[in-house]
């Protein structure tokens, strides 16, 4: 069993912007459909350091196959480095989603995406991300 050792939280984003899909946000997570490859939303966070490591976990459920993209931004909004997970095939029990990375040295931002791998109209339930410091590792 995979556990996550985290060395502090920092915190959690809450507005996930849609990104060719429909986006409703619910309580404690949001709706996503998408109506083909590439569609999903993702969340903007700001503030992030270069030359450290972090975490980003989401947990997803629904019909369909997505995977986690992160993109790390210079401070003029341009891509410095993009990363992405396996795909990660849905059903109705919540699966964790993560991913972890060193950001460059000229990171100021980051762009989590949850976006769809299938050509297909698919939809997903999905938590709002959580950011922190420190890697994955197993317990």
């Amino acid at each position: 069993m995979k556990m996550f050792i985290l060395l502090s939280m920092i915190g959690i984003a809450n507005t996930w912007i849609p990104h060719g899909g429909v986006v409703q946000p619910l309580s404690d997570y949001v709706y996503v459909e998408t109506a083909g490859r590439g569609e999903g939303a993702y969340v903007q966070l700001e503030d992030i350091k270069g030359e450290e490591t972090y975490t980003i976990e989401v947990e997803v459920k629904g019909k369909g196959v997505v995977q986690l993209e992160v993109i790390e931004r210079n401070g003029a909004g341009e891509t410095v480095r993009i990363r992405t997970t396996d795909p990660l095939k849905l059903n109705d029990q919540w699966k964790g989603g993560g991913i972890g990375f060193k950001t460059s040295d000229k990171t100021k931002k980051v762009d989590v995406y949850v976006v769809s791998v299938k050509q297909t109209k698919q939809h997903f339930y999905m938590t709002y991300p959580q950011l922190k410091l420190g890697k994955p590792g197993k317990v």
